[in-house]
């Protein structure tokens, strides 16, 4: 077993002992079943992927992929020590995943905010291709232009439904990485693999900043606006 899935389960276990009372039955056994797909996954990442794929689990499977990117596992020692907070996180993703209610009863989002969740979600998707060709790329590893440009495009999508249902702090940030994104085209640094970790970490602090359990949600998409201002400093050094 690898220490990314012994470090998941950890988490997984942490959310199934101290949250578990608050899942209907039907959480409780779809908890169970990713337990057990993670500890026989040969590639975690490719898992938790495949998870994100199917309808409703995109939020819980990437704050799996954000503990994974967040804990960057060097040592077996790291394993024993999740963050409270994660497991508040993660336990508050699968709690809100449709269908999963404690109720029974669907998401109650307001069907106005629908679009912007839809648009949320495809951003997500198409960065997680974006790193997925990267990966498989030639030795190089240069960034595939057309899906960069259909990244572009989904973000467009996302600032003006952002915009929209007045959540202007996304709305700016999602500005500010097109700007980023912009900034290494017209310098012809587009392929540079570097644009790519920024736009994970970026991806990652919107995703998250909707369903933070504290008010500092905002507060890192604030943050990571400000450093996409300075796309040069990243880029060219």
């Amino acid at each position: 077993m690898s220490q990314q899935q012994a470090y998941l389960l950890h988490v997984l276990r942490r959310v199934e002992s101290s949250t578990g009372h608050r899942f209907s039955r039907t959480a409780r056994r779809s908890l169970e079943s990713i337990i057990e797909q993670i500890s026989q996954s040969a590639d975690v990442q490719s898992t938790l992927e495949t998870l994100y794929a199917v309808k409703g689990f995109d939020m819980f499977a990437l704050r799996l992929m954000w503990c994974l990117e967040r804990i960057g596992i060097t040592t077996v020692a790291n394993v024993a020590i999740p963050l409270d907070e994660e497991v508040d996180q993660i336990s508050e993703a699968l709690i809100n995943t449709p269908n999963l209610s404690a109720n029974g009863e669907t998401s109650n989002k307001q069907p106005a905010h629908d679009e912007f969740y839809d648009r949320l979600h495809a951003v997500g998707r198409v960065v997680e291709e974006l790193k997925r060709r990267l990966e498989q790329s030639d030795v190089l590893k240069t960034v595939d232009a057309e899906i960069l440009y259909r990244v572009s495009s989904e973000l467009e999508s996302l600032r003006v439904s952002a915009r929209n249902t007045g959540k202007q702090e996304i709305a700016a940030c999602v500005a500010s990485l097109l700007d980023f994104i912009h900034f290494a085209i017209e310098n012809g640094i587009e392929h540079d693999p570097r644009l790519v970790n920024v736009l994970s970490h970026a991806n990652l602090t919107i995703q998250t900043a909707e369903d933070a359990v504290t008010a500092d949600g905002y507060a890192s998409v604030l943050e990571m606006s400000a450093l996409l201002k300075n796309p040069a400093t990243i880029l060219t050094r």
